[in-house]
């Protein structure tokens, strides 16, 4: 079970956190390597009356976490 949350400005819904678990076999992790997060859907505060940020924004990562597990 993961777990959302609704993220708020001024009464408004403005975005959900979310939680991803990824299954990577160990055969594909290298000591070097890149996770790449790609999202469809970005936007901008200035865009969202939120401020004047013209900064296009999609994705924010508040904890990545790796561990082993057998």
């Amino acid at each position: 079970p993961g777990w959302n949350s609704m993220l708020s400005w001024n009464q408004a819904e403005v975005g959900q956190w979310k939680e991803v678990i990824l299954d990577v076999p160990a055969d594909q992790l290298k000591a070097q390597g890149f996770l790449n997060v790609m999202t469809k859907l970005v936007h901008s505060p200035k865009d969202r009356g939120l401020s004047r940020d013209a900064r296009r924004l999609g994705v924010a990562i508040r904890k990545l976490t790796f561990k082993e597990v057998p």
